[in-house]
């Protein structure tokens, strides 16, 4: 699955196909450039559910309203990444997970 999708890493902000225009005609992102960031790091650093729940979030597939609706049901570490929240998303992720985002950190594919 990871070599069709090729996902990589935008270094400059959150991919357009990741907003949708809101009521007032505003730009509402799914999630925001450090949300962006862990999400490449851990699609990339991981085969588990998580890594598919992060290329699924990734994808230019049009099903951005079901995007926004997942978010809101996300149990803490997904919503920590998916809400740019680094610090609570270490704090609540798995050994594994923190090391995949600790790695992204020393790396410089992550800011903090």
């Amino acid at each position: 699955m990871k070599d069709e999708l090729k996902i990589e890493l935008n270094d400059c902000y959150t991919p357009h196909y990741l907003s949708r225009k809101d009521d007032s005609n505003q730009y509402e992102y799914l999630t925001s450039f450090k949300g962006y960031q862990m999400l490449v790091a851990l699609y990339q650093g991981t085969d588990s559910h998580i890594g598919q729940r992060c290329a699924y979030y990734l994808m230019d597939n049009d099903e951005l309203t079901m995007k926004f609706h997942m978010k809101s049901s996300e149990g803490g570490f997904m919503s920590a990444v998916l809400n740019g929240d680094v610090a609570g998303a270490i704090n609540r992720g798995s050994q594994d997970y923190r090391e995949i985002l600790c790695d992204a950190i020393k790396e410089r594919r992550l800011e903090l």
